[in-house]
């Protein structure tokens, strides 16, 4: 009994609500997304993307265009998840993302954009004028 404890895990699947804006007076098609988040340099979330013909975000040209981010939260073990919320609680809760963007600008363009280590501060909520549910 007690050795089915030993591998108890944490997990969750969230939908994340992203309101982005494109000022471009393009669309960007985005065909996949891949992200892992890091708390105390151990990856707890990750976010996938692909090109399948449902899950293609297009940002339309000068708008805002809300998408939904499909987020897998496993931390390591319970104790990570419970310093994770102390520090939520704390207002001092920040992860580490890395993530890969691929996709197509005016049909021809294709790009690969990779970004590491961007800082995620949970303990602010960050400029929400964009996001109409956020402000009613």
């Amino acid at each position: 009994a007690l050795s089915s404890l030993a591998s108890l895990s944490l997990s969750a699947d969230y939908d994340v609500s992203l309101s982005i804006h494109n000022p471009n007076v393009f669309d960007i098609r985005v065909d996949s997304v891949n992200a892992v988040f890091t708390y105390e340099n151990i990856p707890v979330a990750s976010a996938h993307i692909t090109g399948k013909p449902n899950n293609i975000v297009t940002l339309r040209k000068s708008s805002v265009n809300d998408v939904v981010l499909p987020l897998t939260f496993k931390p390591e073990s319970i104790a990570q998840a419970y310093r994770m919320n102390t520090d939520n609680t704390n207002g001092k809760l920040k992860f580490s993302a890395s993530f890969s963007i691929k996709g197509v600008v005016m049909g021809f363009y294709y790009f690969d954009v990779e970004v590491n280590d961007h800082v995620v501060d949970m303990s602010t909520m960050g400029d929400q004028s964009l996001c109409a549910p956020c402000n009613i």
